[in-house]
């Protein structure tokens, strides 16, 4: 399990990358649609195999058959960290091990991209988002392979929830990342600290 990317949503995707390129100075490349579940989004590298994900609901796709994925049915207010994703070399032996809650492994492609990802037939994220997401990439392709050299750098991503003993216990192998923090307490929040050309820059959750 590595961490692969961050996630930052908004009620319209302009916000987002607004958000993102203001905060941290750089430009974000249009990723493309979700048919599946009515959503689209922009990325941007933000280090060696790990990107940011800026996200919201297509107001101009169909409405989904299923609900939305990221909880995005139910997102409001200011633009935010809303998760994070980590790779895995397989989704379903690593959903064997945790709880129905985690929901399912949904395949998925886009362009030259084909995925794994557990969505859960709520669009509920585990613990409100808390746990990562899981991804299994597939093909040999990766976003990274696509995007321009990261500007900036994601140095730390602190992660204080309720259930930090559950997400380290089931995701022992991120205790030797020195960037990811997770830190028992309440509220949820996340918060992430980028190396960037003018300092150090930082995204909140």
């Amino acid at each position: 399990m590595e961490f692969d990317h961050l996630v930052v949503a908004a009620e319209h995707l302009d916000q987002a990358v607004d958000y993102v390129e203001t905060e941290l100075g750089i430009t974000l490349i249009q990723g493309g649609k979700h048919a599946r579940y009515g959503t689209h989004n922009a990325v941007a590298a933000i280090g060696a195999h790990c990107y940011i994900e800026a996200i919201a609901r297509d107001y101009e796709a169909s409405k989904p058959q299923v609900a939305r994925w990221f909880d995005l049915d139910r997102f409001e207010g200011a633009p935010r960290i809303i998760t994070w994703a980590c790779r895995v070399g397989d989704l379903h032996s690593a959903l064997v091990q945790l709880p129905a809650q985690a929901g399912t492994a949904v395949e998925m492609t886009r362009a030259a991209f084909r995925w794994k990802i557990n969505v859960a037939p709520s669009g509920r994220m585990m613990h409100d988002g808390a746990f990562p997401q899981l991804l299994e990439w597939e093909g040999g392709q990766h976003p990274c392979h696509h995007l321009p050299s990261a500007e900036v750098e994601l140095t730390r991503l602190s992660v204080t929830c309720a259930h930090a003993a559950e997400v380290t216990q089931h995701c022992p192998q991120l205790a030797d990342d020195p960037r990811i923090d997770v830190i028992s307490g309440r509220p949820l929040a996340f918060r992430a600290d980028f190396d960037t050309p003018s300092g150090t820059k930082t995204l909140l959750g």
